[in-house]
């Protein structure tokens, strides 16, 4: 995965990831957008097979985006790797009590 800074101001980021698709810029716009000094975050595909999508983020004044979005990742990582626990602990669960 590549990132490219596209534009920055003070309190604003764009960037373009190459090689991913709504699935990634969907997650990461939600962690965003729980941050209460995250003003905007969205993102944009123009087209699915042909272009990489752009993720463009607003902070508050003061608050610089990068970090906003450190602590977006940050956010992600921590609940993925609990919903990753959680069903490798099941699964072993289900595989005990089934004898497999």
């Amino acid at each position: 995965m590549k990132v490219r800074v596209t534009k920055r101001t003070e309190n604003h980021l764009e960037l373009e990831i190459e090689g991913e698709d709504h699935t990634l810029c969907t997650l990461l716009k939600k962690a965003l957008l729980d941050d209460e000094n995250v003003v905007f975050a969205g993102y944009r595909i123009d087209h699915p097979l042909l272009s990489n999508p752009k993720i463009y983020i607003t902070t508050n004044q003061g608050v610089p985006p990068e970090d906003a979005l450190r602590d977006a990742i940050k956010r992600l990582k921590d609940t993925l790797t609990k919903i990753s626990d959680l069903f490798f602990s099941e699964l072993s669960k289900v595989k005990s009590s089934t004898g497999g």
